[in-house]
C-alpha cells in the first residue's frame, strides 16, 4: 500500500521521466512559435510573449529554445525549481524530479521574428493567477500562438 506521498512522488517522477524524454506538449496549430520576455525596468513584473514565427522550431538553434523554468543557466533553474517546492508547501522528495525540469525545454524560440505572412493577428492576455508563474501555463500559451493568436 502506498502512502500519499509516496504516489505522489511515483506519480510525479513519471511526469519528469516523460517531460525529459519527449519534452513538453507540441503545439498544435499550423505556426511555429516565437517568446520574448519584458521586464518592466521599476519593478519586478516580468512578461512573456508568445507569438507566432516563420522560423521553424527545428531550425532554431538549441541554445535559442526557452527553458520551461526560468533562469540563464541551470543553477539559476534548479534555484527557481527548489523555491517553487518550497513556496507550494509540496514534499521534499519531489526535489530530485523538480530539479531535473530545469533541463525541460519548450516549444518556442527565444526572439524569433514575429511571423510577416498575416497583417494582424488577434491579441489573448492570460494570467497565471496567484501563486502560480508565468511559465507554469507556458505549453498552453504556446499552444493558443501556435493557432495564431
Amino acid at each position: 500500500l502506498l502512502t500519499a506521498g509516496a504516489a505522489l512522488t511515483a506519480a510525479a517522477s513519471s511526469m519528469v521521466y516523460q517531460a525529459m524524454k519527449n519534452g513538453l506538449p507540441k503545439p498544435l496549430g499550423p505556426y511555429s512559435v516565437g517568446s520574448v520576455d519584458i521586464k518592466d525596468k521599476d519593478s519586478d513584473l516580468v512578461l512573456s510573449l508568445f507569438y507566432p514565427t516563420g522560423l521553424p522550431l527545428s531550425k532554431a538553434k538549441w541554445s535559442d529554445r526557452d527553458w520551461w523554468l526560468p533562469g540563464r543557466n541551470i543553477q539559476e533553474r534548479v534555484s527557481y525549481a527548489k523555491g517553487y517546492i518550497q513556496f507550494s508547501g509540496l514534499p521534499s522528495s519531489l526535489w530530485p524530479f523538480m530539479k531535473a525540469l530545469g533541463m525541460v525545454q519548450l516549444s518556442a524560440t527565444r526572439n524569433a521574428p514575429l511571423l510577416d505572412t498575416i497583417a494582424s493577428f488577434p491579441v489573448v492576455l492570460f494570467s497565471h493567477g496567484l501563486g502560480g508563474s508565468r511559465h507554469t501555463y507556458s505549453s498552453y500559451c504556446i499552444d493558443v500562438a501556435s493557432h495564431g493568436f
